[in-house]
Order: C-alpha cells, then structure tokens, then sequence
C-alpha cells in the first residue's frame, strides 16, 4: 500500500513531491515509476506533416503537436526553479522535453557510463511522469583520450594550425575530422551503444526521438570556420582524393578540368590558403568555375564528408532503436550564415532525402529581435513541409529574466517578454512549423505571466485544421550557389538577411523554398519567385526559369544572377538569363542605393560588392541608382512579352518600401499598410506586433474573426477590416479566421 500511494503522489506531486521525500521514499517512488514504464507498450514515434496542418508527432496512436521545451544541458534537477518550469511547461500542455548528455559518459575502454545515462532519464520523468523525451547525444567535444590516441585523424587548418588556447570552436580548435573515417566507425558505434542501453530500460519507452550533435555549437559547422580554413588534415586528402576518382575516373579528365598537366588522381592535394582566398578579381567575392575548379572540387569534398559523417550518424541512432523512434539534428540554414562554404550545409537535400532524418532544427535569426521585429527562422521551412520532414524553429529569445545575457536581451519586462514569445509562436503557427522553446537550462520562463501564456498555445494549435499558405511569393535559395562564394559573407548577408528584414515588414507573406523544390509537383503556385542567390547556372536551372516566365510569374533577380556557368563568368549571361542589359563596372561599389525619389536604400550589413554591375537605363523602366544625384541604374524593372513584370537588383537589397512596391506593382495583397509593422498570416490565423499604436489589417475576402491572444475575444461578424492596437502591455495580437 505504501508504494502504490507513492506512486499516486509521483503522478501527482511530481519533481516537488521527489525533492520533499526521504532516501527510502525517493527510492520507492523511482520504482513506482518504473513498475508504470513496464506496463506501457513499446513506443513508436513517427510525424505527420501535410501542407494546411501543424505538424504532428505521433506516439503510438497519439498525435500531439510538435511543441517541445528544450535544454540538452545539464538540468538543476535539485533547484525548485527547475522543477516548477517543468511543472508548469506540463500545466501548459507542454510534455515533449528535450534534454542531452555529453561525451564524458564514454569510456575510453568503449563503454559508456549506463547509470549516469539512465539517471538523466529518469530524473527527467521524475519531474514530468507524463513527459516523452528528445535525447540528445552530444558529439562535440570529443573525448580527451581518442584524440590522444588518433592524432591523425584530426582537423588541421590551412590558416594558423591548431590553436592549443582556442577555448570558441569557431576558431581553431582539436577536434577529430569530419573526414576521418575511424572517427565516424567509433562515433557511430558510441551511438548504438547509449541507444541500445536506452533502448533496454523501462525510461526508454518514453524516450520518442534523438538528436545527435557535432561542430560549431553542436550545429554541424566546420570548426575553425571563422578565419581558421579547415580541412588540410591528412583524412580529408584521402576524402579528397576519392571523390575526385568518383568524379573524374582518370587522369586525363582531372588534368582537363584543373588545367594542370601534373596532377594525378593519386597526388591531388588540397588547394593552398592562396588558391582559396582567390577570386575572380581582387576584392571579389566570387569564384571562377573554371579558373578556381581545383578550390571548388575541394570545398564540394568538405561538404560530401560533412553529409556522410550526418547520415552515417543517424543512421546508427535509427538502426539501434529499429526505426521506432525519429531523429534529427541542428542542420539546414538558410538565413543568418557566415563564412562558406565551411560553415553551410549545402548538401541538406540528401541528409534528407536519405531516409533516417525526420526533422532539423535552427535557432531564429539572431539580428532583428526587437519587440517589433520578426525574429525570422533561418531553415527554409516551407521546403521541409514539401520533403514531409518536420522544420522545428528553435526559439530563444531572452526574456527579461535572462539576466546573466546582454547582447541578445531585447526586453526589460514580463509584457515585452510575453510579446516576443507570443510573436515566435505566431512564425511557427503561421508557417506549419514545430518549434522548441529553449533557454539553455536556465530560467528565463519561471513567471506566472510567462507560463499563463504558455498555457494558452494549446487551444490556439488545435484550430489549426486547415492552416494553408496564403503566401503569393517564394523566395528561392540555391545552395549549389554557395560554392562560388570565397569566405566573405557580406554579400550573402545583404542578400538574404538583409532583404528578409525588409521582407519581413511588408505585410505580404512569403514561403522560403530551395530551388530544386521549383519541380516538385507538389509545389504551391506563387505570383512572385524572388531569386537571392542564383549566381551560378545550369542548363537545367534555366530551363526551369523559362517554363516560370512562360507561365507569366513575375521573377525578382538579385546583385549576380547567372553570372557564373561551367563555362566560367560573363555579364553577357546575367543579360541571357534575365533579359536586362548590364556592364561590368570597374569599380567595386556599396549595396545602398537611391530609388528615384530619392529614399536611400541602405541594408543591415554594409558591404562593397565587386564584380559590381549596372543596367542600361534604355532597356528597363530604372527605379533606383547608385548616386543620389542619378548616377548608373542598381535597380529597374521591365515587361516580358507575355506582360509579365520582371525586377533586377543589382546591389542585391531593396528596402521594405521597394518591396512593397513591387509587390503592388504585381497585384499582391498587403495586410496591413504602415510599413512598420510584423504581420504573420495563414488561411486560419494572422497575428500583428509593431511598435505602439494603431493599425488596421486588411483581408482579401470577409472572414468571421476571433481573436486568441492575448486572451480568446468575441467573434465578429463577417468583415475584411481589423483594428487593432497595441500598446507597450500589448505588443502583439492574434486571431483566428473562419
């Protein structure tokens, strides 16, 4: 009797109740838990993600909505802090937890440390009897001792060595190679190992997906990448080497392709620090597909051996739980990247398409996370929910009790710490993502105000039945662009940071996609394809954009699109490609620019773009130049033959305002018209937040409208106008559309 009313009082009283109890009791009350995980069926998890529904994860035969607490550190399991963020994630419908161990419970004699992994387990379902977990099993920082012993197999930097005082992976630091293959043969045995283990104890049918973790912040990034060129170690040549031989086959065909009558596919060696920084001219920014094949035939080896080294990984996590459980990793950036190719990764469509990822997750952009902003995931999500895969956004905005943070602590009260949740969650809801709230284990959410509205997220979810996209503009990624694009990241940052801050204030939704997805049959049908980056262009690629003009869609190109093809660069192919006629100017010059009326065109990242471009003012109706005073045309627009509307760019940003002509000048529907504001929409929800004020939202077509946050309104009669206002209580609204 004594351990069955224990065990009510675990189910009841949870982490509190645990922290309270005497040895015998806790112990009593650990076996209690057990007794219960015996009794449950084994655990099958699985997704759901169709277009027009939030994204689910199914247990068994439950389906529960992809929303996760998140803190893969060491939790204070002992703090009443922790226990009572716990308890009221669970108040708020919150069960999914996601939390880590690290490399220390490897053994240097291959075992792992049983009872420290099942601890971690345990404590977890202590705290939450109703939890599931995501567990995520740290590689960075990889044990002292195998890299002692495997000194060759570890990274090397064309730029300085390793550093022995390096304590930022960023730069150079010890760290076993991506490349190296006995690396990845004891990684993923580790791997099996702790899942197996898992796999074995009662906690582990609680236990719905793993994360497993590498590089950069555990984010999958080169190490060294800020300035460091990583990848001269002696296991990535022979990578190098292979996949040249997978390319080439002979001799004569590598000699053909580097212009280089010596090297063999047995003596290629990885270009020099020289050959990497070199650029089509000084200054310049991209590469030569010809002149610069041997540097790019090396960074392709780096990304091939980061995909291998995901996959491989993955593929051991879901072989030891027998596909019964989901993986995924920190992969797949689009938005917010510094330092290619080695911080990138550029081969994501086959880690996903290899049939052991079920989801990726990326923090938001960390620029732009004032209460009036966006905050804008950096994974190009609606190109997830096309492969069927679950995006989960990570979200980790600093709330006002984040005390120990200062650089990225936008806000200084409970309201304003409400509103940035509140704003995230509406991204995620909008966009048919997953998300994870996350403070690094910390105590950024112990506020009644805070966990009331966490609480209020579940109802607002299980409207979302038919969820669609309403966006009428995709913006197109390429990452096999990416290649290109020597280490300097500042007009990748314009591109796609920069013009998805403006993006984000026009009151015009838009998907992100990657440009493969552009032949998916799946794919929604857009009025407006924005292309940031294709600088480098296939036959195939091409053909792509012809059937996109011939259907009429108006094509927005920015700074260098087709400039580059297998043949090298040529101005003349930005004219094949885009119809507009350009000169190479001699003279590098800034991203800002001038619309016509004189508004300054500045982005977040000021940079001098070279090879830098012009567009013949007679072919084009010119909209902005590169001098106040009307000096060389950056940005115009013309008319295909079909009457179609065409933009070119060629400083690569426009403002919010050039957008928001444009997007009038294509007959595209604006929510909202103060050019200030963030406006999140979908066909069942559309959410606000700006500054304080006043603002009327405008519907396309008269829907009834109840509004969810921040508390559940009156629905009003059919109507097409909303008046909203916020205030500095009252950062954000929502409501729900029928």
């Amino acid at each position: 009797m004594k351990l069955m009313r224990v065990f009510w009082l675990v189910l009841l009283g949870g982490g509190l109740f645990f922290q309270m109890a005497r040895g015998e009791e806790k112990e009593a009350m650990l076996e209690a838990l057990k007794a219960k995980l015996n009794a449950e069926p084994e655990l099958h998890a699985s997704i759901e993600v169709l277009p027009g529904t939030n994204p689910k994860i199914i247990l068994n035969d439950r389906k529960v909505d992809a929303l996760l607490y998140n803190a893969p550190y060491a939790w204070k399991y002992d703090e009443k802090n922790t226990q009572e963020k716990i308890a009221n994630f669970h108040q708020g419908g919150i069960d999914l937890l996601s939390l880590g161990i690290e490399t220390g419970v490897w053994h240097a004699d291959g075992s792992i440390d049983e009872e420290y992994i099942a601890s971690v387990l345990y404590r977890a379902l202590l705290l939450n009897p109703d939890a599931y977990l995501n567990l995520s099993i740290n590689l960075n920082g990889a044990p002292r001792w195998w890299m002692d012993a495997h000194p060759e197999e570890l990274m090397d930097y064309a730029n300085g060595g390793v550093d022995s005082t390096a304590k930022d992976p960023i730069f150079n630091v010890r760290a076993p190679s991506y490349a190296s293959l006995k690396w990845r043969q004891d990684a993923t045995d580790y791997l099996r190992k702790v899942v197996s283990f898992v796999e074995s104890i009662p906690a582990g049918k609680r236990v719905f997906s793993y994360r497993v973790d590498y590089g950069i912040y555990r984010e999958w990034h080169y190490y060294g990448m800020r300035s460091g060129m990583p990848g001269t170690c002696a296991a990535m040549r022979e990578a190098f080497r292979r996949h040249l031989a997978e390319q080439y086959h002979t001799d004569a065909a590598l000699q053909a392709a580097w212009h280089d009558s010596e090297v063999t596919l047995a003596n290629a060696e990885i270009p020099s620090q020289e050959a990497r920084l070199h650029s089509i001219a000084d200054g310049a920014t991209l590469r030569d597909p010809v002149e610069d094949r041997a540097v790019i035939d090396f960074l392709h080896t780096m990304q091939y051996e980061m995909r291998d080294l995901v996959i491989a990984c993955d593929q051991a996590v879901k072989e030891a739980c027998g596909y019964r459980k989901l993986c995924g990793n920190y992969h797949g950036y689009l938005f917010g990247m510094e330092y290619p190719v080695e911080a990138w990764h550029l081969e994501n469509e086959a880690v996903l398409d290899s049939g052991v990822v079920d989801w990726q997750s990326s923090p938001n952009l960390y620029s732009n996370r004032e209460v009036d902003d966006a905050e804008f995931g950096r994974s190009p999500i609606e190109s997830y929910t096309l492969r069927g895969k679950l995006a989960i956004q990570e979200h980790d905005s600093r709330t006002y009790l984040a005390v120990e943070e200062t650089y990225h602590r936008h806000v200084s009260t409970p309201a304003q710490s409400v509103t940035t949740l509140a704003r995230d969650f509406a991204q995620t809801l909008c966009r048919n993502a997953g998300c994870w709230y996350m403070d690094f284990a910390r105590d950024w959410y112990n506020d009644p105000e805070i966990f009331a509205f966490f609480r209020k997220l579940e109802p607002i979810r299980a409207l979302a039945t038919h969820n669609t996209s309403v966006s009428e503009v995709a913006i197109v990624g390429d990452l096999e662009s990416i290649y290109y694009h020597k280490i300097s990241t500042r007009p990748l940052d314009v591109v796609f940071d920069s013009n998805v801050q403006e993006l984000t204030h026009t009151a015009t939704p838009f998907d992100v996609l990657l440009f493969e997805d552009l032949t998916n049959p799946n794919v929604r049908d857009y009025k407006v394809y924005v292309f940031p980056d294709l600088f480098y262009l296939t036959p195939e690629k091409a053909a792509v954009i012809e059937k996109l003009r011939a259907a009429g869609k108006s094509l927005v190109w920015l700074y260098a699109p087709g400039y580059l093809n297998a043949q090298g660069h040529s101005v003349a192919n930005i004219q094949a490609l885009t119809g507009f006629a350009v000169q190479d100017d001699s003279t590098p010059y800034m991203a800002t620019a001038f619309l016509t009326n004189g508004e300054p065109m500045t982005p977040c990242s000021s940079v001098a773009f070279a090879p830098s471009f012009s567009i013949a003012a007679s072919e084009a109706q010119p909209l902005a130049n590169r001098t106040a005073d009307g000096g060389g045309v950056t940005y115009a627009m013309r008319e295909t033959a079909n009457g179609a509307k065409e933009f070119y760019s060629t400083t690569g940003f426009l403002s919010r305002n050039a957008w928001r002509q444009l997007f009038r000048e294509c007959g595209l529907h604006c929510y909202e018209d103060s050019g200030t504001s963030v406006v999140w929409a979908s066909h069942s929800f559309i959410s606000i937040n700006g500054k304080p004020g006043k603002y009327i939202i405008a519907l396309p077509e008269s829907r009834l409208v109840t509004e969810v946050l921040p508390e559940q309104g009156a629905t009003s009669e059919p109507t097409t106008a909303i008046e909203v206002e916020l205030t500095e209580e009252i950062g954000l609204r929502m409501y729900y559309l029928e």
